[in-house]
């Protein structure tokens, strides 16, 4: 996945991030949920041709394009655009902080260009790092045959699926590290990240016991052949294991692009993607002619790596308080100290408790 991306892709994720932290989850998750059943029914008329199915025992005929991998191709273009454009019409339409209008001055400030391409530019750099070292991985799996290269691939999906749950703890970091940082509270954010990474584990080690015990039932899923299986199987349990450390790192690197620290991220990716995974993947398969199961512990130890990396990036952001919020946040009010039972977390929210 760090191999693919595009303009489209872009346009489609950023808006999305910002959406998510100005507003909250509900629109990302409502935006993201079109774009996936518009792209699993695409893929489904576009990629077989007209055919008779059997449902219940009533035969029908199911319409296709039968394009093949061509059919997948405009599926996930065609779902990536309505993805954009929707979060733009969001951008436009929807009464927030946020809210774009077409009255609004366009004039260039090069003060603030200077800023979004401060925080941007390393970002970018990082999204480099990794979609570079993904492909020389590629390659490299690719050199040790079609077995190694499909177990690989199908390990990493079954494993992709899984961490489905650690994108999501990471998004929350961002959004509520960047908010509280915003509203002057420090130890608010700092607490949130904890207690983020802990709810991440307990979800995370759930998941790593049914990666690790069922590899070879969930690897049976994607394909038939036993030889995949058998390797897949191999590559699942050793993914399993890097399932908590993967999510904690993940929950770092939000909380300091929430703090206005993409540099770190960068730095961190650079020195675990080549300097542990690369250099690792070359020695094992060039020098010591390792398989397939050295690649994988690689990827492992350059996860575990990153986590440690990004644990410490954090505490040094934490103990210096070099701190730029990408999003300032502010919320004033008025409260008599009479009153009780009241509580507003750092997204706004006034809670009145009995």
């Amino acid at each position: 996945d760090d191999g693919q991306g595009g303009i489209l892709q872009v346009n489609s994720t950023d808006p999305s991030d910002i959406v998510t932290t100005f507003i909250g989850v509900n629109i990302k998750k409502q935006d993201n949920s079109l774009v996936n059943i518009i792209n699993v029914v695409g893929n489904y008329l576009l990629i077989f041709p007209t055919r008779q199915i059997s449902v219940l025992g009533l035969n029908f005929t199911m319409i296709g394009a039968g394009w093949g991998v061509v059919g997948a191709a405009v599926a996930t273009t065609f779902s990536t655009i309505v993805g954009a454009l929707l979060l733009l019409v969001i951008c436009f339409t929807r009464k927030s902080e946020m809210q774009i209008s077409l009255k609004d001055n366009f004039k260039l400030d090069f003060e603030e260009l200077k800023t979004v391409f401060t925080i941007s530019f390393p970002a970018m750099l990082e999204r480099f790092a990794m979609s570079s070292a993904s492909v020389v991985v590629a390659s490299t799996v690719a050199s040790l045959g079609t077995v190694a290269l499909a177990a690989q691939n199908l390990a990493g999906t079954a494993e992709s699926l899984s961490f489905m749950p650690g994108f999501a703890f990471g998004t929350a970091a961002t959004t509520l590290f960047g908010q509280c940082i915003g509203a002057k509270k420090p130890e608010l954010a700092k607490k949130y990240v904890n207690n983020t990474v802990k709810l991440g584990s307990v979800v995370m080690g759930f998941m790593t016991v049914v990666l690790f015990t069922q590899s070879k039932l969930i690897m049976s899923f994607f394909t038939p052949d036993v030889e995949v299986i058998e390797m897949g199987s191999v590559l699942i349990k050793i993914l399993a294991l890097i399932q908590i450390p993967q999510m904690i790192a993940m929950v770092y690197s939000g909380a300091l692009k929430g703090g206005g620290d993409t540099k770190s991220p960068f730095f961190v990716a650079l020195i675990s993607m080549w300097g542990v995974r690369i250099l690792g993947i070359l020695i094992c398969i060039h020098i010591f002619h390792l398989g397939i199961t050295a690649i994988c512990v690689c990827m492992c130890t350059d996860n575990v790596t990153r986590y440690e990396l990004m644990h410490l990036a954090e505490d040094i952001l934490m103990s210096t308080g070099c701190i730029t919020p990408i999003y300032y946040y502010a919320d004033i009010y008025m409260i008599d100290d009479s009153v009780e039972g009241f509580f507003a977390n750092p997204l706004g929210y006034k809670y009145f408790y009995n």
